[in-house]
């Protein structure tokens, strides 16, 4: 797991749960380990995104064949919990 940041918006990267099959599994760990909740969906032939709180923040979950999996915040109350979840994401991601 590996993350970036810039102009507004952080990404969490994970190596794991990267294959578009994956998107019901990863986002299973998520609603388990830190009560996050899907809002909404979109789905294609290659990806997947999924809107979905944790904290009371907006973030994305994106699961892509060709850039893997990921969590993206967006605004600075979002990256602020996602900087706070990283060692815990690591643990339950795997």
């Amino acid at each position: 797991m590996h993350y970036s940041e810039k102009d507004k918006e952080l990404r969490i990267y994970f190596s794991e749960l990267g294959r578009y099959d994956d998107m019901e599994l990863l986002y299973k760990r998520f609603e388990k380990n830190v009560n996050a909740r899907v809002y909404d969906k979109i789905e294609g032939p290659y990806s997947k995104i999924w809107f979905i709180v944790i904290q009371d923040k907006k973030f994305k979950l994106i699961v892509d064949e060709d850039y893997g999996s990921m969590l993206v915040a967006e605004d600075s109350g979002s990256i602020q919990v996602a900087k706070s979840l990283i060692k815990e994401l690591d643990k339950f991601i795997q």
